[in-house]
């Protein structure tokens, strides 16, 4: 049976999708202060290389149909081998192909299919050839770039000084190609000079620019190793900070606050436990009521330490803070989420001058806190939507929701018990 061949693209997206990942799963990127200065470059070069790495995918074939997709083909992956030596200038990544042997490695045999003329530059640069990045700026110069004047590479030995070069086509002919080079493959430019009068054809294969484009592009594996080790080097110096437990609890919120903004990780829920556990009551009758409340969300600071000490931002110990501050009852009336989400959503502090506007979100939000109140609350807390505050509003939704929670837990408490009571009792049986 005749195998099928498997057919894969030529820049793997693993890497470039890897590299946003592993950007994404911090957020000390955009935060930091040593940092964020580099975001912006981290996003267009993200951007750009994916795009290119879609494009090219799309194109790539075994030789280029046209000149205008050999085109394409050159300033697609240009545009990846500039993204990935800016990108390593940027993160102070040491480049590995700037000097040395491996700087000279794709194109340093191409002189032998052009040795006519004889004095030409690119000929006479064979013994000295350039690395390959310069030789690359130089085709792609003549390709795309300044194909009307090419004139600045005679420090890279591949042009005269005062040489200008001039490219009327690119080169895409796979059967011409054949006749005058060794390369099966080749594609190229066609040169003019003011240094010769002879017509200059340079020609190389094209797989070698796909096995340089990937070289460059499988860099992006540097990139990737050095984001983790920056995150890496923050995580260790966060974990070295842990809370301090012995201390009042409204204390213990505010450090905990410090210590997230040291991460850069939003805290408005735990901003919500400080404002609900400092807040100053305006109806002395609601005292009792929150008391359970915070006292319950006090039990559950521990908890919240030890999420923020394990850094641990989605672990059971953090759950049960949250749940202890946001904690809704399992059984509801119909309106009960709409209700909630118009309380929580549109009162807000700054909007407090629309209390009496009922065609305002605020003046919304205030209606459904009557109607909560004279309905679902009023078992719990007494709630005066015209004066209190936001936060004082706030603060006793969620009391009412966290009484009506435990009163529901006692209900289906004694609920089981009777149950049980019922199967364990004994059948008396009566004999005839």
């Amino acid at each position: 049976m005749k195998k099928e061949k498997i057919i894969r693209d030529l820049l793997n997206k693993e890497l470039s999708k890897k590299f946003r990942d592993t950007i994404n799963s911090s957020p000390i990127f955009y935060s930091a202060e040593e940092l964020k200065a580099k975001w912006n470059l981290i996003c267009a070069v993200m951007d750009r290389i994916d795009s290119c790495v879609n494009y090219l995918n799309k194109i790539d074939k075994e030789y280029p149909e046209s000149e205008e997709e050999f085109i394409d083909f050159i300033t697609f992956s240009c545009m990846i081998k500039d993204a990935i030596i800016r990108l390593f200038e940027e993160l102070d990544i040491i480049y590995p192909f700037d000097s040395g042997k491996n700087s000279v490695k794709f194109f340093k045999n191409i002189y032998k299919d052009n040795l006519y003329p004889k004095n030409n530059s690119i000929y006479l640069a064979k013994d000295n050839p350039p690395s390959d990045d310069k030789f690359f700026e130089y085709f792609r110069a003549l390709i795309f770039a300044h194909p009307f004047k090419t004139n600045r590479h005679s420090k890279n030995n591949l042009m005269k000084k005062g040489e200008a070069q001039y490219s009327p086509w690119v080169i895409v002919n796979k059967f011409l190609s054949s006749l005058t080079s060794n390369t099966k493959d080749a594609v190229g430019v066609r040169i003019y000079s003011n240094m010769f009068d002879e017509m200059l054809d340079l020609k190389l294969s094209f797989q070698l620019i796909k096995d340089y484009i990937i070289s460059r592009y499988e860099l992006l594996n540097y990139a990737t190793k050095w984001v983790k080790d920056k995150i890496s080097e923050y995580q260790i110096k966060w974990s070295k900070i842990k809370v301090n437990r012995v201390q009042e609890p409204i204390k213990i919120l505010k450090e905990i606050v410090n210590i997230l903004d040291e991460r850069f990780i939003d805290h408005y829920e735990i901003d919500d436990a400080i404002r609900y556990s400092n807040y100053k009551l305006t109806n002395d009758k609601n005292i009792e009521a929150v008391k359970k409340y915070r006292d319950n969300l006090i039990n559950k600071i521990d908890n919240l330490c030890n999420a923020i000490d394990s850094m641990d931002y989605e672990c059971e110990d953090i759950g049960e803070f949250y749940e202890a501050l946001n904690g809704r009852p399992k059984q509801t009336y119909n309106m009960f989420n709409y209700h909630m989400e118009k309380i929580f959503c549109y009162l807000n502090i700054k909007d407090e001058k629309y209390r009496k506007d009922l065609s305002s979100d605020f003046g919304w939000g205030i209606e459904q806190v009557k109607l909560f109140a004279n309905n679902f609350a009023k078992n719990y807390v007494e709630i005066d939507s015209d004066t209190m505050s936001v936060d004082e509003i706030h603060l006793l939704v969620r009391t009412a929701c966290y009484l009506e929670k435990i009163k529901q837990a006692k209900d289906d408490c004694n609920i089981n018990k009777i149950n049980n009571d019922n199967i364990l009792k004994p059948i008396n049986i009566i004999d005839d």
